[in-house]
């Protein structure tokens, strides 16, 4: 059981790290002047959620491939 917990916490500091670097990119590229459309915004926003949904579904099945403790 506390291997599932600890893959849940993997998972999330994981899923934190991905979205963080997301947003600084966004906000570099805002900071230098660049427009980003709206719609960059949405499609980058899905992708991250689609990468941390194919992460997440990997763990479950225990896949684990990314050096982490599997949810199995």
């Amino acid at each position: 059981m506390i291997h599932l917990a600890i893959a849940v916490l993997w998972f999330l500091v994981g899923l934190c790290i991905l979205v963080g670097i997301g947003w600084v990119i966004l906000w570099v590229l805002g900071q230098l002047g660049i427009p980003v459309p709206p719609m960059a915004v949405k499609i980058a926003l899905i992708v991250i959620g689609l990468l941390c949904l194919i992460w997440f579904l990997t763990e479950v099945v225990g896949g684990g491939g990314m050096g982490m403790p599997t949810l199995r």
